[in-house]
């Protein structure tokens, strides 16, 4: 219960940006808060980075990921500028997605706000398929559930 608490701020926060910029877009919202969003060639258990540096604030996606993925792992690290913009980190797929640290469960927190803003869970057949609709890892499916 304390979780839910101190995480219930999150999406009322993201919902403020996609009002504010008429989009749930993660690459839109990142172009309007000034965010550089660049493809990089990573090994493939990288998923994603943000830099900030010198008051600019940088996301270095990996060039093989599917463009759902892109999407939801640049909602997360549109989430870690938003939370706590001058903390850099790597997107890892054996440790993120099970991560009990809750710098990642608050970037996982905003990107599905982003993602999930105006969708009910009635419009897909289960839980499994709107993961994979959004590209949203199922080990997270756990964090969906609090949408609904």
């Amino acid at each position: 219960m304390r979780e839910v608490i101190k995480l219930s701020w999150i999406i009322p926060e993201a919902e403020k940006l996609i009002v504010t910029y008429k989009t749930n877009n993660p690459f839109e919202l990142a172009s309007y808060l000034n965010i550089h969003v660049y493809e990089w060639e990573f090994p493939s258990e990288i998923k994603c980075v943000y830099k900030y540096y010198k008051r600019n604030k940088f996301i270095y996606l990996n060039s093989n990921l599917d463009e759902k993925k892109k999407a939801f792992v640049c909602g997360h690290k549109i989430g870690h500028s938003f939370i706590h913009p001058k903390v850099n980190t790597f997107f890892l797929k054996s440790k993120t997605w099970y991560s009990k640290d809750r710098l990642e469960r608050e970037a996982h927190l905003f990107s599905l706000s982003i993602l999930l803003h105006n969708y009910k869970l009635t419009a897909f057949y289960n839980l499994e398929h709107l993961c994979r609709h959004f590209g949203i890892p199922t080990e997270l499916s756990y964090l969906v559930k609090k949408f609904y």
